[in-house]
């Protein structure tokens, strides 16, 4: 036997008799049987309805290769008005987690990454239900408001834990006396998306009740930040593993709208003006006559809008909206059907009253902002010019 052959084997047996060396050599590393579990959140899209950014889940585990991203998406059915009267569907899909990031990063918005401190046994239980519920492909109404990405991702997490409990703070999400953390956020995002939702919401604008119709994907690091996972046996750890870590930068790019809603409607309000002093003056009746007939109109359809949001039974909205003071079908038919009749001057020198006292909705309710009270000083000069124009026939 030469010397080559007598130390493999020396350090053969070497090998098998240590137990050091053998533990080592038969025992994986604790960092290849490790599942992680975090939530990857973007910036917001180009549509209303992504106006709070999206929210999925990715779960990792480096001992198989595996980095899925498990995502609750809509098909986008009936487009942002089927959102929001919560007529489009949605399900759970899974994709690898670099094909997922890349879709964002492809659209220029950031990703930021916030690790789950959840136990290995409910990781794999996270991983499981998931893969069962993208296997189904079972579809279900989605709203913005109650079940969107969001909701459905958390929803997931806490049949995981099991009988662990998650504890969420839900007063820590008030701003103020009227708004809410998801308004302030949204309003420097998107200020037409904070129309859209805060007079959909109707009369629960204003509430603060829980982070499940208050919070969208860009408040999962202030949402959570203290959110607590309690255990059957009393012990607690925070929900978030560590603070967001960004994936993607995104990029840099300012949004650029040309008319915010208070812009716009202090256009309107400029045009009620100019059309009330020509009215007044006796001036291009058939321009006046027209206008009327439009303002009417639009004032009549922001109604219609509210009340299908309002009536449609898996909408965002409530059965009253304060909106209706400002965007209502009375002012039309009682031009239509009594115009040029006492009558219609009372009824309009009392609307015209109420709202111009409307104007100051931005203070009791989240519903009306100053876009709703230079709309409700524009109606209020209309409806008291037809007043005063009225009067001056009567005495002629």
């Amino acid at each position: 036997m030469d010397k080559t052959t007598l130390r493999i084997a020396i350090l053969f047996v070497l090998f098998l008799w240590n137990p050091y060396i053998a533990s080592e050599a038969s025992t994986p590393s604790p960092a290849r049987d490790t599942v992680m579990a975090s939530m990857l959140v973007s910036s917001p899209g180009a549509m209303i309805w992504q106006a709070g950014g999206h929210a999925a889940i990715r779960l990792q585990c480096p001992a198989y290769g595996l980095d899925n991203a498990f995502s609750y998406e809509t098909d986008n059915a009936g487009g942002t008005l089927g959102q929001l009267l919560g007529q489009a569907r949605g399900r759970y899909v899974s994709v690898e987690s670099r094909e997922y990031i890349s879709h964002f990063k492809e659209e220029g918005r950031k990703v930021k990454s916030y690790p789950l401190n959840l136990t290995d046994m409910q990781i794999r239980r996270l991983w499981q239900l998931l893969d069962e519920s993208v296997e189904s492909g079972y579809e279900d109404n989605f709203n913005v408001r109650f079940s969107n990405c969001n909701s459905k991702a958390i929803d997931k997490i806490i049949e995981a834990l099991d009988s662990d409990n998650l504890i969420i703070k839900d007063n820590r999400y008030i701003t103020d006396d009227n708004g809410t953390l998801q308004k302030s956020i949204l309003k420097d995002e998107s200020p037409w998306a904070t129309l859209v939702f805060n007079v959909g919401c109707g009369t629960d604008a204003d509430k603060t009740d829980s982070w499940r119709t208050r919070m969208v994907p860009l408040m999962m690091e202030t949402c959570f930040s203290d959110a607590l996972i309690e255990s059957a046996d009393g012990s607690v750890r925070p929900f978030l593993a560590g603070n967001g870590e960004t994936v993607v930068a995104g990029e840099s790019k300012k949004t650029c709208q040309a008319l915010s809603p208070a812009s716009l409607s202090l256009i309107l309000l400029i045009f009620v003006v100019v059309v009330s002093l020509l009215d007044l003056s006796g001036k291009c009746r058939k321009t006046v006559r027209v206008s009327d007939i439009v303002l009417l109109a639009m004032q009549t359809a922001g109604f219609v809008a509210l009340a299908l949001v309002s009536i449609v039974p898996a909408s965002i909205g409530t059965p009253w909206n304060w909106m209706y003071i400002p965007l209502n079908p009375l002012p039309l038919i009682v031009w239509v059907c009594f115009r040029g009749k006492a009558i219609c001057a009372r009824f309009f020198v009392f609307y015209g009253t109420v709202c111009l006292l409307f104007t100051f909705a931005p203070m009791f309710t989240s519903e009306a902002d100053t876009w709703s009270s230079l709309i409700s000083v524009a109606i209020a000069v209309r409806t008291l010019s037809h007043y005063i124009n009225q009067l001056s026939k009567h005495k002629q």
